[in-house]
C-alpha cells in the first residue's frame, strides 16, 4: 500500500463520516476543518466537496 492509497482512503472515510445527517451543518463544518490539511481540504454547505492537489 503506498501513500497515495492511504490518501484516497483517508478522503473516502472522511467523505463517508462528514455525509451522515445526524449532525448538524456547524458541527460538520468544525469536523470538515479539522480534517482539513495542505493537500487535502473538505468545505461543508448543503453538499459535500472533498478536493485533493
Amino acid at each position: 500500500m503506498s501513500v497515495c492509497d492511504d490518501v484516497l482512503k483517508f478522503v473516502q472515510a472522511s467523505r463517508q463520516f462528514l455525509e451522515r445527517d445526524d449532525l448538524t451543518l456547524k458541527q460538520h463544518q468544525e469536523i470538515a476543518e479539522m480534517l482539513s490539511t495542505r493537500p487535502v481540504t473538505f468545505e461543508v454547505s448543503t453538499a459535500i466537496i472533498a478536493e485533493t492537489e
